[in-house]
């Protein structure tokens, strides 16, 4: 008998742009606050773009990874839009009461290449680790079908 997976992986695909989606409407709206709190109280705030976009790095690289699972240049397609992204965010802010700064950008790529990477590195291992039980369900299950030939 044949088991059927839990959620489908079109169920996935909608869920994970769904959350894409959420992410990058709650990102614009922190990055487009006049007067944000001071989180680091006056320090550098480079961490928390690179944390910001390397959630969306993750986020984007895994809707688009279960969406287009074949695509080569994938990753690279995913960088570049993010860093579009990132660009058009610090280029819009000053129209908010906000500074743009290059430095912030750089911070954003970095964070979205880290994503990125990470979860590449999540789905290499994934994948590994699914053939190697999945080859060893079919050698068994070989094994039983000679046996009960016999």
């Amino acid at each position: 008998m044949i088991a059927r997976p839990l959620v489908s992986r079109r169920g996935v695909r909608i869920v994970a742009w769904t959350w894409l989606g959420l992410y990058v409407v709650l990102l614009l709206v922190l990055t487009h606050i006049p007067k944000p709190p001071a989180v680091f109280d006056g320090r550098d705030d480079k961490t928390l773009h690179f944390l910001a976009y390397f959630a969306l790095g993750g986020l984007s690289y895994f809707a688009a990874a279960i969406t287009f699972p074949l695509r080569l240049g994938l990753s690279l397609i995913v960088v570049l839009g993010c860093a579009v992204f990132a660009a058009l965010d610090e280029i819009t802010q000053p129209s908010f009461g906000r500074s743009a700064d290059v430095f912030d950008w750089r911070a954003d790529v970095f964070g979205v290449i880290a994503g990125v990477c990470v979860l590449r590195i999540l789905r290499a291992l994934i994948s590994r680790t699914g053939k190697t039980k999945g080859e060893a369900a079919s050698t068994t299950s070989d094994a039983m079908d000679q046996d009960a030939q016999r």
